[in-house]
């Protein structure tokens, strides 16, 4: 199993990974408890969103020198592609670990994953951390359920992270700020007309997949986006007449 960013713990003996995901048919994301003993030293760099919990008490000094051991934090925390952390521990302890690709976090959000836009949900989560117990159930016993049930779980604490900085679902086509969204992005594609757009370039202008693109824009207008720039220069909301969310439900 990957540890996805934990490269050392010196001495090796003292951590030891106690049940992981391995065999729980998920593709693209894992979970890992682990536990250390005692105290040492660590380095590691994360290579995946990691959404991990401390289940007690444990004590922490960043740096191998020179910085006081701190509480180190028990409700769940984030780490980001690229982190760096390199300290010292003090204290048997467990904690549980959500390995998630960035692409992993698309999937399941359907947003452009940006590690800036994620950093302000880092702190207290009291759902986040029933989810991970859930999810820890689902580890121990053996995945009774399949894949099915972690696969929910997962993009529930996808959705949980967005919730908490109050960014709504970029699928809701119901969402009054669907059509603003869309005639931005109209604008920008008139705007760069003479340029060949993409539609990655498109989705990532518009801070979503490609996949949700297409769904909201069609929700929106009746077609395409390609459409919409092959035939630039007509009103985008044309299809649905004056009223701006017709045809949402159909």
């Amino acid at each position: 199993m990957s540890d996805a960013g934990f490269l050392k713990a010196s001495p090796p003996d003292r951590r030891r990974i106690v049940v992981h995901s391995g065999k729980s048919g998920w593709h693209d994301f894992h979970f890992q408890e682990v536990q250390v003993f005692g105290e040492g030293t660590f380095e590691s760099v994360t290579t995946s969103l990691t959404v991990s919990m401390t289940l007690g008490p444990m004590r922490i000094a960043r740096g191998l020198s020179g910085h006081s051991f701190l509480d180190h934090p028990t409700d769940p925390q984030l780490s980001f592609p690229g982190d760096v952390g390199v300290g010292r521990w003090k204290g048997t302890q467990r904690g549980w670990h959500l390995f998630l690709k960035p692409s992993t976090v698309e999937r399941l959000s359907g947003r452009v994953f940006r590690s800036s836009e994620l950093r302000p949900a880092n702190g207290t989560r009291v759902a986040i951390g029933h989810l991970l117990r859930a999810l820890h159930v689902d580890v121990v016993t053996g995945h009774r359920s399949g894949p099915a049930l972690g696969e929910a779980i997962a993009s529930s604490i996808v959705q949980q992270l967005y919730d908490e900085i109050g960014l709504a679902a970029p699928d809701d086509i119901t969402s009054p700020t669907v059509n603003a969204r869309v005639q931005r992005l109209c604008d920008w594609i008139e705007a760069h007309i003479e340029l060949p757009i993409t539609l990655e370039a498109m989705a990532a202008e518009s801070a979503v997949t490609v996949r949700q693109l297409c769904r909201i824009f069609r929700a929106a207008t009746g077609y395409p986006p390609h459409r919409f720039q092959a035939t630039t220069g007509t009103d985008p909301f044309a299809s649905r007449g004056s009223d701006p969310h017709a045809g949402f439900l159909a």
